[in-house]
């Protein structure tokens, strides 16, 4: 099966079962087949049709003089933008906010060197969220999952990382 057909089923199965729901933030949604996830590769970037309450998103803005400000407010996502990773060498899927806790940069998998890295400001991060490198305060930030089947789960609530 193609990578779009999985694509397409996973996005119809979900829209399914969030059609006979009311407007309300559900508290767990299945994301994605396990299947699907192995079959891309293990790491996969992908929107949670989830509410996800961040209280510490980082928002940077410019002033009128161009200068750059940074602050961290709180503020509710959707979709939310995640990574799952579904390695043979873990014991469980893990799924983080594709959200940099140092400036809010989308962090991005580099095969190559086996880490999430921040195109924005450098950090590093090991396939399990760790910090390794870099300006971040902390570690990647995840989101409670948990496996029904063949299935994927995920709620919209945050586990900060640790701080370093």
């Amino acid at each position: 099966m193609s990578r779009i057909t999985l694509g397409i089923i996973c996005s119809i199965f979900i829209l399914s079962m969030l059609s006979g729901c009311n407007s309300a933030p559900l508290e767990q949604i299945p994301l994605a087949p396990l299947d699907w996830i192995t079959e891309l590769g293990g790491v996969v970037t992908m929107q949670a049709p989830i509410h996800t309450r961040d209280t510490q998103y980082h928002y940077i803005s410019y002033d009128a003089h161009g200068e750059r400000t940074s602050k961290y407010v709180d503020e509710v996502l959707f979709p939310t933008d995640v990574i799952v990773v579904y390695k043979p060498e873990m014991s469980s899927p893990r799924v983080f906010l594709a959200i940099s806790p140092h400036g809010g940069c989308l962090l991005s998998w580099n095969d190559g060197s086996r880490q999430f890295e921040d195109p924005c400001y450098g950090s590093r991060f090991d396939i399990y969220g760790k910090y390794t490198f870099g300006p971040s305060p902390r570690d990647m930030d995840e989101i409670p999952s948990e496996i029904r089947g063949n299935m994927l789960w995920v709620t919209g609530k945050i586990s900060y990382g640790e701080e370093r």
